[in-house]
């Protein structure tokens, strides 16, 4: 997997990308995208539930993209300072909440996937688990 940094609103934010096997790059190749519960890590992600290895079965290109910390500034931690989506479910005071514009970013992995892999616009896939699926539901 290739580890792809993109800058959001001055912030670097990092997916990983996974091509299918045997394709062209320009190929009318779908893409999956897999997002990552609170606490979780892309990498993490996809050895839990084998997402590569699923792409590269159903070939399938693959983006499993990196939520943003609590506290910006510091290191993830799961317990302390989770990555996580801002999926719309907290509010201001709430120790998970953030501002940060997870829509945002999830329309520029899009758009740098394709540009990267030409991966068909018409069929993208999201998911995600706890969290993850609450953004993939609020996308």
């Amino acid at each position: 997997m290739e580890r792809v940094s993109l800058t959001i609103d001055q912030v670097e934010r990092v997916y990983w990308l996974f091509r299918a096997p045997d394709l062209a790059i320009n190929s009318a190749t779908p893409l999956l995208i897999a997002l990552h519960g609170t606490g979780g890590t892309a990498l993490w992600a996809n050895d839990e539930a084998g997402w590569s290895a699923f792409a590269a079965t159903a070939g399938y290109h693959l983006a499993i993209p990196e939520g943003r910390t609590i506290i910006p500034d510091r290191p993830p931690k799961f317990l302390t300072n989770p990555q996580r989506w801002n999926d719309g479910a907290t509010r201001p005071g709430d120790p998970l909440h953030s501002d940060v514009d997870d829509v945002k970013f999830l329309d520029a992995v899009i758009d740098d996937a394709i540009e990267r892999v030409g991966c068909d616009s018409r069929r993208i896939f999201l998911t995600g688990f706890s969290n993850g699926a609450g953004m993939a539901f609020r996308y």
